[in-house]
């Protein structure tokens, strides 16, 4: 497992980032905005977006709820999104922007 260090931020911030993660991959998500965010969700918008299965198990992988990288590397991930394929409804641009809002809490300095 990782350790936090000083390239992560606090103690506290590195539970808060592997709480986060957590409630992502439960069955109930994470609300952000007013968007349920779930694992299923991601897992479609990861596959609109060209990651293939393997990276998007590895993503969405819970076994190990504590490791703070799959953490940053979940967070990060969905920040980075693209725009929506063209023709794409306004619903799924929606939880697109709440995903990309979500993934900026890994980006966050803690001081």
């Amino acid at each position: 497992m990782a350790q936090c260090t000083s390239n992560v931020g606090t103690d506290d911030a590195c539970h808060t980032l592997r709480r986060v993660r957590q409630l992502i991959l439960s069955d109930a998500g994470i609300n952000v905005g007013g968007v349920q965010i779930t694992a299923p969700i991601i897992r479609l918008h990861l596959q609109e977006s060209g990651f293939n299965n393997s990276a998007i198990s590895s993503l969405l992988d819970t076994s190990d709820r504590q490791n703070i990288i799959a953490a940053l590397s979940l967070l990060a991930t969905l920040q980075a999104l693209g725009d929506p394929a063209p023709g794409s409804t306004h619903i799924f641009c929606v939880i697109r922007e709440a995903l990309r809002t979500l993934g900026g809490l890994g980006t966050t300095n803690p001081a």
